[in-house]
């Protein structure tokens, strides 16, 4: 039997992304959103440490669109580029918040389940970014500078970032449909070891770019890269989003990949 909330893996035991240690943000569509109307005003963190992502302002909040067909009738938070949308990472006690709190900047692996509507000339596309200035991220997403490849890591627009397969022609995501994505970063600072799955399938990669940078993390956000301009914010539906400290075990990746491919049947 499968529940939303639950992979069932061989003898009926079941897994959830807290059974994985160092688990930083846990957001699922599924539970913990709060609605204006059809409009996301908070997104309550599952995993233990209470983040939040918010958003006060009603122009720029995204929206919530729910019973989708292609991930087995569940529900999914929809950015738009258009409307220049994203959501502010929050603590809920004002603590510190997560890219403060812990060291996801230099290391960290990220789950995501997404539906990139478009992968226009302007559109960045990064999930989780620094807030205030300048363009240093912390995520990954369909990039367009300088040759329209997928970048991901903690990206210094300048400085660099990784990609996949060399360029935008090898795009792993086919846009319009639903993926999983898997990226670990384990030493950003160093330049070392870097890992992209999408939909359970490795995907080989090239660091670019001139010299690393440590992003400021003062204000993260979610779904916006720079302050200014509709071509700096994502514009894809977000089912899922895990993050955890660290690298994560390649017998835990398949666990955790098992549970969202199970949860949301978008692919074979």
């Amino acid at each position: 039997m499968f529940t939303p909330f639950a992979y069932f893996a061989s003898g009926e035991v079941p897994f959830l992304p807290t059974d994985v240690a160092n688990l930083e943000i846990w957001w699922d569509a599924q539970q913990g959103i709060t609605l204006s109307g059809t409009d996301v005003v908070g997104w309550a963190d599952q995993g233990g440490k209470n983040y939040f992502a918010t958003q006060s302002s009603a122009p720029r909040r995204p929206s919530y669109s729910s019973s989708i067909a292609a991930i087995n009738n569940l529900n999914a938070v929809n950015f738009t580029n258009t409307s220049e949308e994203f959501m502010d990472i929050v603590a809920s006690d004002s603590g510190p918040k997560p890219w403060v709190a812990a060291n996801i900047n230099n290391s960290f692996t990220m789950f995501v389940v997404t539906n990139q509507k478009t992968q226009a000339t302007a559109h960045y596309g990064v999930y989780i970014t620094q807030g205030s200035s300048g363009r240093t991220s912390v995520g990954w997403g369909p990039q367009t500078y300088p040759d329209a490849f997928i970048s991901y890591g903690t990206d210094n627009y300048a400085a660099g970032g990784a990609k996949v397969s060399g360029s935008g022609v090898n795009n792993p995501f086919t846009t319009g449909s639903w993926n999983t994505a898997m990226v670990q970063w384990s030493d950003w600072a160093n330049r070392s070891t870097t890992s992209f799955r999408v939909n359970g399938v490795a995907r080989g990669t090239t660091v670019w770019g001139s010299a690393p940078l440590t992003p400021s993390t003062a204000d993260p956000r979610l779904g916006r890269f720079v302050d200014t301009g509709a071509d700096s914010h994502l514009n894809a539906f977000v089912a899922e989003l895990i993050v955890y400290t660290g690298s994560v075990s390649a017998t835990d990746i398949l666990k955790i990949e098992g549970y969202l491919k199970t949860k949301y049947g978008h692919y074979a």
